[in-house]
């Protein structure tokens, strides 16, 4: 399906030059090949969740050291295996004391936990509050995690890490809330803060309503549901994509600005339509209708819950598009390409019947 940029779908991506704030010979480094082992932890907040999970495996993977806070230590061993492979320590967010506690001996700490929209004031603002409050306290880089919602409605022309936040709606001025308070922390208080912006994310052990009204019902034959216009652009991250640059942004912590802010665009989609048909042709049902769940039926969704109204308020991004352009990562990394498309669906689609 031709699209009005390039004739293809999906944007290919272009290796980038190394270019960093301070020394481009200290922090050149690659995606792969020979890896530094270090001698302290990373300790992920919410490591049982989508981007924490992630993270977590990547660090795994590498035989890099890994803290894990989780609310619950079972659900980690199933997720992780044993408590050889990674220290887990069973421990709430919301406890300013607990984080700080496992925050101790630590290189970095990646703030991981997620919540529904409805949660975020004041849980998601208490969690980074703890988070950024434990960084400070050790004197270690933090790394965060955020969506597209402090940029507001804008142009549908991509956004690069210098777009201005817009308040628009009750989600939006939260995170520019927070989005604010961890800039004003590296500012003035001498933290170490790098701020990752995604968009949806997807693969395996990633779950969201979003997600799961395309995977879940794709992996189960089911057509495909989702709200807004799916003939719009739509930006998707792979999950394991984003946990490599995150893991390579914590080991440059030290070549990068007090406040760094960089972008991870994925895959882009022109139109949404176009991913949402690959993941039914990839999942064994090409005939499966995509269908756009009108605003008014969105509250009476299932999927959705009790987080309708707050994506009614960013229906935006789903009517429209906000999308991202990544031009730190087009600078700083040397060999960095997105995992193929369609084996990153195929891992998804077969996550998602695993589950079962």
């Amino acid at each position: 399906m031709p699209t009005p940029e390039s004739n293809k779908p999906f944007e290919a991506p272009r290796a980038p030059a190394i270019k960093t704030t301070k020394s481009r010979a200290k922090a050149k480094a690659t995606l792969s090949g020979e890896v530094r082992r270090h001698e302290h932890p990373v300790l992920v907040i919410g490591a049982t969740g989508s981007f924490g999970g992630a993270v977590s495996n990547e660090l795994i993977s590498r035989g890099e050291k890994a803290r894990l806070l989780v609310r619950s230590q079972p659900k980690a061993v199933r997720l992780f295996g044993s408590m050889a492979r990674a220290e887990l320590i069973e421990g709430d967010a919301q406890d300013t004391r607990a984080v700080a506690h496992a925050a101790r001996g630590c290189r970095a700490i990646v703030h991981a936990v997620g919540y529904p929209p409805s949660k975020w004031d004041p849980n998601m603002m208490g969690a980074v509050a703890n988070a950024l409050a434990a960084s400070r306290e050790h004197k270690i880089p933090l790394l965060y995690p955020a969506n597209v919602w402090a940029l507001g409605p804008q142009t549908e022309a991509p956004l690069d890490e210098r777009a201005e936040l817009l308040p628009h709606c009750e989600c939006n001025r939260v995170a520019i809330e927070i989005e604010r308070a961890l800039r004003g922390a590296a500012e003035h208080e001498n933290a170490q803060v790098t701020l990752l912006r995604m968009p949806d994310l997807f693969g395996p052990g990633v779950s969201s309503p979003y997600a799961d009204a395309v995977f879940a019902r794709a992996a189960a034959g089911k057509h495909i549901k989702v709200p807004g216009n799916p003939d719009a652009p739509h930006q998707w991250g792979y999950a394991p994509d984003a946990a490599r640059i995150a893991v390579w942004l914590i080991d440059r912590a030290a070549h990068l600005r007090h406040f760094t802010t960089v972008h991870f665009k994925g895959y882009t989609a022109v139109p949404n339509a176009v991913f949402l048909s690959r993941v039914a042709e990839i999942a064994g049902r090409a005939d499966l209708p995509i269908k756009s769940i009108p605003w008014w039926q969105l509250k009476m969704n299932r999927a959705f819950g009790a987080e309708a109204k707050h994506m009614s308020e960013l229906r935006y991004l789903y009517d429209r598009a906000v999308l991202l352009e990544d031009r730190v990562i087009k600078h700083a990394f040397e060999d960095y390409s997105n995992t193929n498309l369609d084996l990153a669906i195929s891992n998804t689609i077969a996550a998602y019947r695993d589950r079962k």
